[in-house]
């Protein structure tokens, strides 16, 4: 009967045991963390530009998340890269919010073709990098 017993603790410590390790939280099954917000650029525009002038790039950001976005940033590499980006202003997303922003180049000096880049940074979370191809004509 000893045995019995003994038997009967065993297991049922023993499913505990298991129980504890392996529920959500467990050493085994750690929660995971929550990702943070998922920022997409949903267009990003870019005419023609003069040489010697500066062209306006048009950008619609989406939060494509539960979670809100904050203190990003749109970098645009108007001139490509190594070049010095024009920034703009900080914002935030709500939740699924889409904002527009505009952006203006550097002064192109030279003509043809250059291939720009965005991309948007926010605390914790960034977008992807999109690449445009600006033209740069000579005025008549």
């Amino acid at each position: 009967m000893k045995k019995v017993i003994i038997g009967l603790i065993v297991g049922i410590l023993g499913g505990l045991v298991v129980w504890w390790l392996t529920q959500p939280g467990g050493s085994l099954n750690p929660e995971k963390p929550e990702p943070g917000p998922i920022i997409r650029i949903l267009e990003f525009e870019v005419p023609p530009a003069p040489l010697g002038g500066v062209t306006n790039a048009r950008f619609r950001v989406f939060n494509d998340s539960s979670m809100p976005a904050e203190n990003c940033r749109i970098h645009w590499w108007s001139h490509g890269l190594p070049y010095a980006p024009s920034v703009s202003p900080q914002f935030g997303l709500a939740p699924q919010e889409t904002r527009e922003f505009t952006i203006q180049s550097l002064r192109y000096t030279s003509p043809g073709n250059v291939t720009s880049m965005a991309r948007v940074d926010c605390a914790g979370c960034g977008s992807e990098a999109l690449k445009k191809e600006v033209h740069i004509y000579q005025n008549p």
